[in-house]
């Protein structure tokens, strides 16, 4: 949404639900998965000069919130010769979400080309509590 000439605020909210289907395993059984992503952004264009742009952005990537699956493995034999099976209830919603938080500036270098600065600020990484990283990115992109 445009505030003023410029200045350009937004946010997303995506929800996913999905049936897994596990028809070729008898070992596992099917189950529902919703993954989940959101973020909000705040961009103020042609700051300095025409063209360039200078974006704030906050917001957690696309990740599974919930879902369980059930796994049946053989864990042995009867006298008989009956398999005997254990099953384990695996949950695979991720338990420390990755958040970021980045500021990029943008501005045109030549006809179709622009260069970009980008810091970020990641917490727990890859849906891993505790690993974090700090990351400064500089590079080009193309526009036709």
């Amino acid at each position: 949404r445009q505030l003023r000439p410029g200045l350009t605020v937004g946010a997303s909210l995506m929800r996913l639900r999905s049936h897994v289907d596990f028809r070729h395993n008898a070992f596992v059984a099917d189950t529902q998965l919703t993954a989940q992503s959101a973020g909000a952004y705040l961009s103020l264009a042609d700051m300095i000069r025409p063209g360039h742009r200078l974006t704030l952005h906050h917001g957690a990537p696309l990740a599974v919130t919930s879902g369980t699956i059930r796994q049946t493995s053989v864990a042995g034999y009867t006298d008989d010769g009956v398999y005997r099976t254990d099953s384990t209830d695996v949950a695979l919603g991720v338990t420390a979400r990755h958040r970021m938080t980045q500021i990029v500036y943008q501005a045109p270098l030549a006809k179709h080309i622009h260069g970009f600065a980008a810091l970020a600020r990641h917490d727990n990484w890859s849906h891993r509590r505790g690993l974090d990283n700090n990351l400064l990115m500089l590079g080009l992109t193309m526009k036709r």
